[in-house]
């Protein structure tokens, strides 16, 4: 029976502590964060705009406010994300570090949402545009008839056509607007040819195509083709069809004579003052000058004489049957021809064009006669990411270049700590003090570092368009708890559950208690790593017929957000009056509740193992002397005292072991000064197994200071000082 009555009690423990730990985990199952168990602060986010809907973690717990929100309160020492959404901004999401301060506020700048503008390109009713190739800043956006939805800007839009001249042009597109272009794209001329028609008869009048080009000798100008070429001179008449090629020059005799007539020749001689010139003859060369005595048909005759670097120099010569003529010729140089282009460049308005490191103008730059070649193009204005291009200028073409500049702004970042490196997105960026870091438009993460300080993190907007810098002036603070996190640290410290106290750091209590009227204790940190540690300390307690000493030793095994598990050992003893002894050891189990760093409740289990003498071994030599050894120690009867210590001999030390609970409520006045309250119960005995009463608690052994029995609850409340 009294087996069957230890089982029913170690059973009701383990159902205590198997509930105690359920009720922990349901805290922590999946809920929005706000319900989520923890110590919670005030958190508040403000936007620019206001009016944003704020959702924490996911939107799926639904909007938890409008910015600028109330206070919504969450666990602290942890981070969210947190999603804005506004009907005119870009959603904002980022994730916000919790800290132990009691109050968190955030504020942030949203993004405007661009809403785009429709180009619509239509053929101009021609047809010739149709199929065109469409360019915006260089990239093909499709083929004409189209529609192109585009952000707001200026554009440079080409349309390019084989056979056809290209269509260039600047356009600004703005926030939901539609802009139809009608495009007629221009045929190229193709290249011609030259005809050169000549005649045995003077003055022949010449038709192409039965269309009068004048009299012989002539020479024209045609589209590549086949012609029909007629020659008539009186009631002579000569036909012959001839193809026109490209850059090439035909010709056409007109043999109008009859053959058997006899054409009478003359004589021609050219000379030149430039030596080694050709000599060409209705469009035949002839040789270099000097050219003597050369034989031709009378008549009139095309004669030009050609030299590389001078201009050429023709006359038409008649011919006049056996006589001989004598020209002489003269020729120029000829101008340098430099081989030269046209170059457009058009960007942001007021960006400064530089060309070869030379300012060519502001905003938009054209220039004809630009000598051919490769040329360096440098695009700068305030507010906007610097550009650099390389263009090159071809012989007798426009280049047109439209350069678009990315909006960008600068940081400069000052702290206390110089040389402590900046790091932008992951990327190191240099050292403090940071001076004009240009970073196109959007969002970043600025860490800040330096060896025995803590790192500082920050999400920072680049809004660009303006020339001043954004300054941040961070102090970074050292290694180790903030000056709130060590009050709150300090307030939270607990001298009797299973939190342990950090190194550096100690607590000394001191109050009144039952049985013992006084009880005072000292605990020091020794370790902690974390979740983990150990500390230690002494406890000194009194009922004036015996005072203690006692070591005490704990370990934290556990940290979870408001819970924690830990245990502990108390081994020590004390003298009393009249020869008394005792010595006690507890050794068990602690979880311990924390409530906003403000209250700590804790729940102990321990096997309490004591051992007090009353009596000395052996009869004093004196018996009569009353500070030897307590009276009854000679007169009282063994068989009198209570169950399970009957027969026990009063000469002999008692020994016993229990098992106990302790609960305790510890309340923060401040970081300095606590208050707690104590109660223990004395709950399952172990040996012996048929009392719980321990004998130092009773008046048969301590005469008046003690009641009759063992009450097994016992109690008291005191003060804590928190260093």
């Amino acid at each position: 029976m009294k087996h069957f009555l230890s089982m029913n009690r170690l059973l009701s423990v383990f159902l205590f502590f198997s509930f105690f730990q359920s009720s922990v985990a349901l805290a922590q199952s999946d809920v929005p964060p706000w319900r989520r168990r923890g110590t919670k602060v005030k958190v508040k986010v403000e936007s620019v705009p206001s009016g944003a809907q704020v959702y924490i973690e996911d939107k799926k717990w639904g909007v938890v406010g409008t910015t600028p929100t109330e206070y919504i309160r969450l666990p602290k020492n942890n981070s969210y994300k947190l999603i804005l959404s506004h009907p005119d901004m870009e959603d904002l999401e980022t994730t916000i570090q919790l800290t132990s301060k009691y109050t968190n506020k955030f504020n942030f700048t949203m993004v405007r949402k661009i809403f785009p503008g429709v180009l619509e390109f239509k053929d101009s009713g021609t047809g010739g545009s149709i199929g065109a190739t469409i360019k915006i800043d260089g990239q093909v956006k499709g083929t004409l008839p189209t529609s192109i939805t585009l952000p707001p800007g200026k554009y440079q839009v080409v349309i390019e056509k084989d056979g056809y001249n290209a269509f260039t042009d600047m356009l600004t597109i703005e926030e939901k607007s539609t802009r139809t272009m009608m495009i007629n794209l221009v045929k190229i001329e193709e290249p011609k040819g030259r005809l050169l028609v000549t005649a045995d008869m003077d003055n022949s009048e010449v038709e192409i195509d039965k269309e009068s080009k004048g009299r012989t000798p002539v020479l024209l100008e045609l589209k590549p083709g086949n012609y029909l070429v007629v020659v008539k001179f009186q009631e002579y008449k000569y036909q012959q069809i001839v193809e026109i090629k490209a850059n090439e020059t035909a010709k056409v005799l007109a043999m109008l004579k009859p053959k058997e007539v006899e054409t009478p020749m003359g004589m021609l001689t050219v000379i030149c003052t430039t030596a080694g010139s050709e000599v060409w003859i209705n469009g035949e060369k002839k040789g270099l000058t000097p050219q003597t005595q050369m034989k031709l048909p009378v008549g009139q005759h095309f004669v030009e004489v050609k030299k590389a670097g001078f201009t050429t120099a023709q006359r038409t010569v008649v011919i006049k049957a056996n006589e001989t003529v004598l020209e002489n010729f003269e020729l120029a140089a000829a101008p340098k021809v430099q081989h030269v282009g046209s170059l457009k460049i058009t960007t942001e308005t007021d960006a400064k064009i530089l060309l070869d490191n030379q300012l060519k103008g502001k905003g938009a730059f054209s220039q004809e006669n630009v000598p051919v070649g490769t040329y360096q193009i440098f695009i700068e204005k305030p507010g906007y990411k610097k550009v650099q291009r390389t263009v090159e200028v071809t012989e007798g073409k426009v280049t047109n270049l439209h350069i678009p500049l990315e909006r960008a702004g600068s940081i400069k970042i000052i702290s206390n700590v110089p040389g402590a490196r900046v790091i932008i997105d992951n990327q190191d960026v240099g050292k403090v003090p940071l001076l004009d870091h240009e970073l196109p438009v959007g969002t970043y993460r600025l860490e800040i570092v330096a060896k025995g300080y803590r790192p500082y993190t920050q999400t920072i907007r680049i809004e660009g368009g303006t020339s001043e810098p954004v300054t941040y002036n961070v102090n970074l603070l050292t290694l180790g708890p903030t000056p709130d996190e060590v009050r709150q640290m300090k307030s939270s410290l607990s001298a009797f559950g299973a939190k342990v106290i950090p190194p550096l750091s100690f607590t000394a209590s001191a109050g009144v208690d039952w049985p013992y009227w006084f009880d005072s204790r000292l605990m020091v940190g020794i370790l902690h790593n974390d979740k983990i540690g150990i500390d230690g300390g002494a406890t000194f307690r009194t009922y004036f017929n015996m005072t203690e000493f006692l070591f005490n030793l704990r370990a934290q095994l556990f940290q979870g957000g408001p819970l924690t598990l830990g245990t502990f050992t108390e081994i020590g003893g004390g003298m009393g009056t009249q020869g008394r002894a005792n010595f006690t050891w507890n050794i068990g189990g602690s979880g311990t509740l924390s409530f906003r760093e403000k209250v700590n409740l804790s729940i102990n289990g321990y096997f309490n193992t004591y051992r007090d003498r009353f009596c000395l071994s052996s009869e004093p030599s004196d018996p009569n002397d009353p500070r030897s050894e307590p009276s009854f120690c000679n007169t009282a009867d063994p068989d009198d005292q209570i169950k399970g210590w009957k027969g026990h001999s009063l000469r002999e030390p008692y020994w016993g072991v229990r098992f106990m609970f302790d609960a305790v409520v510890e309340w923060a006045l401040d970081a300095r000064y606590s208050v707690y309250a104590r109660l223990h119960w004395a709950a399952i005995p172990m040996k012996p197994s048929d009392t719980i009463y321990r004998p130092a608690f009773m008046d048969y052994y301590n005469s008046t200071m003690m009641p009759k029995n063992d009450p097994q609850f016992y109690g008291g409340v005191g003060f804590l000082w928190k260093f």
